[in-house]
């Protein structure tokens, strides 16, 4: 009904159009921009085109961009070299040097009794990470909730990994090997970061 109204109220003399008719310049206008007469340069909206590389000025693919690839990856480099990112060999020498050898283990102010998070050490191992693979390769590699491709992935438990522990009772590494539900891919599925955040929540 409101659809009518509006016909009906914008119809002949309510037509603020009515009795007007175009011009000869406009139908030329009109009648050009068909013709495409008007496009590219010779638009009056033109605004140069694609964007130029501000380093190398070869034309760039996208609007939004403002270096071409070689140019922002050389970009990159030199603010890896400005901010004095450390090489292997300075790494290595760190790790062999006396401050850190001596901050390790007992000696490390940080130290509690040994003691690492078992969910941490199950994490960790080798079977744990042949499962998240499998999960990731069976859902295709996309979140099952939001549907994105390729981003930050993680493999979630259907059942919560410490309400497993807990139902359990698992207190060692050999205790949760044994248990089949961790390792069964159909109790697993892909999310990405921020769906698992609100799994999680």
């Amino acid at each position: 009904m409101k659809y009518k109204t509006q016909k009906l109220h914008y119809c002949k003399e309510n037509n603020p159009f009515y009795g007007k008719h175009h011009t000869k310049e406009d139908k030329n206008i009109m009648s050009n921009l068909k013709k495409g007469i008007y496009l590219g340069t010779n638009n009056p909206n033109w605004k140069g085109g694609k964007p130029k590389c501000k380093i190398c000025k070869k034309q760039l693919q996208y609007y939004g961009n403002k270096y071409c690839f070689e140019c922002f990856h050389t970009i990159i480099i030199s603010k890896m070299i400005k901010n004095h990112i450390v090489s292997l060999k300075t790494r290595n020498k760190i790790k062999n040097s006396y401050y850190h050898r001596h901050l390790k283990g007992k000696s490390n102010p940080n130290y509690k009794d040994g003691k690492t998070a078992l969910i941490a050490k199950i994490r960790q191992l080798d079977k744990y990470v042949q499962w998240r693979n499998s999960v990731y390769v069976r859902d295709k590699y996309t979140c099952q909730i939001c549907g994105k491709v390729g981003t930050r992935l993680n493999a979630h438990h259907k059942i919560l990994l410490t309400s497993i522990m807990r139902m359990f009772n698992i207190k060692s590494i050999s205790q949760a090997l044994r248990i089949k539900v961790i390792w069964n891919i159909n109790w697993g599925i892909t999310l990405c970061s921020k769906c698992h955040r609100y799994v999680d929540a």
